[in-house]
C-alpha cells in the first residue's frame, strides 16, 4: 500500500510541474503590439495623406492594400499564438498516467522484493564464469583441431586446476609436457607445476610419482625454484632420519635467501619444526621386544623383519584401544607408522589421540608438538 501512495503522490507531482505552465495565461508580445500599432498609424497616415503623398489615388490604395494586408497577417499570427492547440496538449499529457498504471499493473512487480547487493555480487560472479566457459570452449575447440599445441595445453592447464576439474589438469599438463619443443626451462616448469597439482591431490604427500616429477623437473633446470621445495619436502616424509631432511631445508633456505620467495618462510617453519625439542615416546611396559626377540629379529630376512615389527605396532594399537589415556603410548605408535611409511595411518592414529585429550592439557599440547615435528 505504501507504495502505491508513494507512486500516486510521485505521478500528481510530475503532472503538475507539466500542467501549471500550460494553465498559465500567455503572455503578450511586446514586440507584435509595437508593429501593430505601428502598421495602424501609418494606414492613418496613408488616409491623411491621400491626396499630397501619392500621385494618384490607385497608389494610395495600393499602399493602403499592402499595410492592410500585413495587419491582417499580423492579427493571424497573433491568434494562433494566444491560442495554441491547449486542449489537446492536456488530454495528451492526462492520458500518460491513465495509461501507464494498467501497463505497470501487467507488466510491473511492486511486490517483488529488493535484490541485496550480495546477490548483485553473485550475478557478476556468474557472468565471469560465463565469460570463462566460453573462452574455455573456444580453447578446447582449438586443442581439438590442434591437439599438438602444447601453448594452448599448457594455457588451459591452471584454468582446469582453478575450476576444480583436477584430472582435465593433469590430463593437459601431461600433452604440454609432450608436444612442448621450447626452451627447458620452460618445459621444467610444466613439469613441476603437474608435481605440484599432484602433491595438492594427496592432501600435501609427495607421492613417487610426484617426487620423479620434481627430480626430472631438477634436471632439466637446476634452479627450479618450486621442484627443489617439494624435493625438499619429499626428503622430510620419506627420510626416517630428521638429520638428512634438516640438511635439505638448510640448504635451500641458505641457497635462495637472498632472493626471499614467497615460499621461504614455509621452509624456514618446517626445519623450526625439525629442530625443536620432541616429547619422549619411552617404551610402554610390556611392548617392547625381548632379548631373546631381539636375537631371533637378527637372523630374519629384511621381510621378516618387516612383519616382526609390523606384528609389535598392531599389539600397540591393540592395547591402545583398552587404554587410550596413554599420551607416551600414542606418540610411539604414531612414530612407529612413520617409520613404516604408513603416514595415512599415522594421520588417523593422531586424531583418535586428539579425541582423547583435550585441546589444552600437557598432553594434548605435547603430542600436537610432536605430531608438528613429523610433518603431520
Amino acid at each position: 500500500m505504501l507504495f502505491w501512495i508513494v507512486a500516486t503522490g510521485l505521478v500528481m507531482i510530475a503532472m503538475m510541474a507539466v500542467f501549471l505552465p500550460l494553465l498559465r495565461a500567455p503572455k503578450a508580445d511586446a514586440t507584435r503590439d509595437a508593429l501593430q500599432r505601428a502598421l495602424a498609424a501609418e494606414l492613418a497616415e496613408i488616409e491623411a495623406e491621400r491626396g499630397s503623398r501619392f500621385a494618384s489615388a490607385i497608389e494610395a490604395d495600393a499602399a493602403r492594400a499592402e499595410v492592410a494586408r500585413r495587419l491582417l497577417a499580423l492579427d493571424k499570427t497573433t491568434e494562433a499564438a494566444v491560442q495554441p492547440t491547449r486542449p489537446q496538449w492536456l488530454f495528451g499529457f492526462a492520458l500518460l498516467p491513465i495509461l501507464a498504471v494498467p501497463l505497470y499493473l501487467s507488466l510491473g512487480a511492486p511486490e517483488y522484493p529488493d535484490q541485496h547487493f550480495a546477490t548483485r555480487a553473485d550475478r557478476g560472479q556468474i557472468d565471469q564464469q560465463r565469460e570463462m566457459d566460453a573462452l574455455v570452449a573456444r580453447v578446447e575447440a582449438r586443442l581439438r583441431d590442434v591437439p599438438d599445441d602444447a601453448r594452448g595445453w599448457a594455457l588451459i592447464a591452471p584454468v582446469y586446476a582453478g575450476m576444480g576439474r583436477t584430472d582435465d589438469a593433469l590430463n593437459a599438463y601431461a600433452q604440454a609436457i609432450t608436444h612442448f619443443n621450447g626452451d627447458a626451462k620452460e618445459k621444467s616448469a610444466l613439469i613441476a607445476s603437474r608435481g605440484e597439482l599432484q602433491v595438492a591431490l594427496a592432501g600435501g604427500r609427495v607421492t613417487p610419482e610426484a617426487g620423479a616429477a620434481f627430480s626430472q623437473a631438477i634436471a632439466l633446470d637446476a634452479n627450479n625454484e618450486k621442484a627443489l621445495f617439494y624435493d625438499a619436502l619429499r626428503v622430510e616424509q620419506t627420510s626416517a632420519d630428521n638429520a638428512e631432511a634438516k640438511a635439505a631445508w638448510q640448504a635451500l633456505i641458505d641457497r635462495f635467501a637472498a632472493a626471499n620467495p614467497g615460499w621461504l618462510a614455509t621452509a624456514r617453519e618446517r626445519l623450526a619444526a625439525l629442530n625443536a625439542p620432541q616429547p619422549a615416546a619411552p617404551e610402554m611396559a610390556g611392548t617392547g621386544p625381548t632379548p631373546e626377540q631381539v636375537e631371533a629379529a637378527a637372523a630374519m630376512s629384511d621381510a621378516d623383519q618387516r612383519a616382526m615389527i609390523e606384528g609389535m605396532v598392531a599389539q600397540l594399537a591393540e592395547k591402545l584401544e583398552a587404554n587410550p589415556n596413554d599420551a607416551q603410548g600414542w606418540a610411539r605408535l604414531i612414530r612407529s607408522r612413520i617409520v613404516l611409511g604408513q603416514r595415512d595411518e599415522a594421520a588417523q592414529a593422531l586424531a583418535a589421540a586428539r579425541g582423547h585429550f583435550a585441546e589444552g592439557t600437557e598432553d594434548r599440547t605435547k603430542l600436537d608438538s610432536f605430531a608438528a615435528s613429523l610433518g603431520l
